[in-house]
């Protein structure tokens, strides 16, 4: 994190410990990540971050007043880019598909393409494959 009013840089969250990796709702620096891709601000609560883990296969939340880090979505292939929609669903880029975290429910489900299956296909949304999908963005008013 930079804070630009003195250009310091600082750790907001997050420690460097590559012999013991695991998931958990450690404070602030205690809290660990694997590959950290993607950071959006939540829409819905001002006061949070959402992260997406690459390689932890998950979604992580950080109370910006407390640092606490929280796990809020698990066993997502790679989740890479993020962006989220006017009523708090996150969309996300994973593995070869498109993915909607729900907001209200707590539950993540693929939207379009594959976990695992890649391709070039432009079929309905049931058969769309995708190769790596990277970027999203938001149309104004979904």
């Amino acid at each position: 994190m930079i804070l630009y009013d003195t250009r310091i840089t600082s750790t907001f969250s997050g420690a460097c410990n590559r012999d013991s990796y695991y998931q958990s709702s450690r404070d602030g620096a205690q809290a660990q990540y694997r590959l950290p891709f993607d950071v959006i601000q939540d829409i819905l609560n001002a006061k949070r971050l959402i992260i997406s883990e690459y390689q932890g296969n998950s979604l992580r939340a950080i109370d910006r007043d407390t640092r606490i880090a929280s796990t809020i979505a698990r066993n997502i292939v790679s989740p890479r880019f993020m962006t989220q929609a006017t009523n708090g669903d996150i969309y996300l880029t994973a593995g070869h598909g498109i993915y909607k975290y729900n907001y209200k429910l707590s539950i993540t489900e693929l939207v379009v393409g594959s976990s695992t299956n890649q391709g070039y296909f432009d079929v309905g949304l049931d058969e769309s494959r995708f190769y790596n999908p990277y970027g999203l963005i938001q149309l104004k008013g979904i």
